[in-house]
């Protein structure tokens, strides 16, 4: 993963619990996507 190929510090530490955060909204997002194109 893109995650564990950062240096392990604070920073690092940060921008990967984003990056992390950001993933699961765009899942979240296109699953929503997803079921209500289906409902229609």
């Amino acid at each position: 993963m893109l995650i564990e190929l950062l240096p392990k510090n604070l920073v690092a530490s940060v921008i990967a619990k984003q990056l992390v955060r950001s993933a699961a909204s765009v899942g979240a997002n296109y699953r929503g996507t997803h079921r209500a194109r289906l409902n229609l």
